[in-house]
């Protein structure tokens, strides 16, 4: 039977290097989902020290 693994965001470098190839992953937390563009300036705001943006549930 395959690992079940709850994580929560933030991930931490750790966490995620503790993930093997097969194991189910349960996410709890803000997750941020973009296309390419959208991924690079996310990041760019983060280099810069800013925050980035809150959406609400609809």
């Amino acid at each position: 039977m395959p690992k079940i693994i709850n994580l929560t965001t933030p991930l931490t470098d750790e966490m995620v290097s503790s993930l093997k190839t097969g194991d189910k992953v349960l996410l709890n937390g803000i997750l941020y989902t973009a296309r390419d563009a959208a991924h690079k300036r996310l990041m760019e705001l983060l280099d810069s020290g800013k925050t980035l943006p809150k959406r609400h549930d609809r």
